[in-house]
């Protein structure tokens, strides 16, 4: 089984996976606004692989690690890439800071106290990067939504996290178990 991408004036690209695993499967979950970059999951049914596909440098794995991953979304450019991995939940990945732990990345990048946060799932992420959603676990250990909001320009200094950067996790709906 091959997935094929048509573009106007050019012959039919196939998109040929690299992965460890015979693939059998391949499934497209987003594409960038000028549909020159196509992000999605491939694999068996024992494994799956996140990649990033472009005309220029082919189909890549986004090493994830872990048995299941899947890239679910891409910012508009096609710079940021966002989704789910088995082992550690979501997960970013951009062409300077490759693929890591969403999580770690909004610790590390923007300073902020996750503590206590599962972050199990990302479902989107803004046409320019700056907003990613998802869902996971409060530090309560009900299962919530989040919503964070990056200052899409550039990375804050310590000290000016508060003016720079508008980021939040923010319970926009909680889910209790009866």
């Amino acid at each position: 089984m091959r997935s094929r991408l048509w573009v106007r004036g050019c012959s039919l690209f196939s998109l040929l996976v690299v992965s460890k695993l015979k693939v059998n499967r391949l499934f497209i979950s987003s594409v960038s606004n000028d549909g020159s970059v196509v992000v999605g999951s491939s694999g068996t049914y024992y494994g799956g692989e996140a990649f990033i596909w472009d005309a220029n440098n082919g189909m890549r794995g986004l090493d994830i690690g872990g048995v299941f991953g899947r890239a679910v979304d891409i910012s508009g450019d096609g710079s940021i890439v966002v989704g789910n991995r088995d082992y550690d939940g979501a997960f970013i990945w951009d062409v300077t800071n490759q693929t890591r732990s969403l999580k770690s990345a909004l610790q590390d990048d923007y300073g902020l106290d996750l503590t206590g946060w599962y972050l199990a799932s990302v479902t989107s992420i803004s046409e320019d990067g700056s907003t990613i959603v998802g869902g996971g676990l409060n530090p309560e250990g009900q299962v919530d939504y989040w919503m964070a909001k990056l200052d899409p320009v550039s990375t804050p200094e310590p000290a000016s996290i508060a003016g720079l950067l508008a980021v939040g996790l923010l319970g926009m709906k909680t889910l209790k178990r009866k």
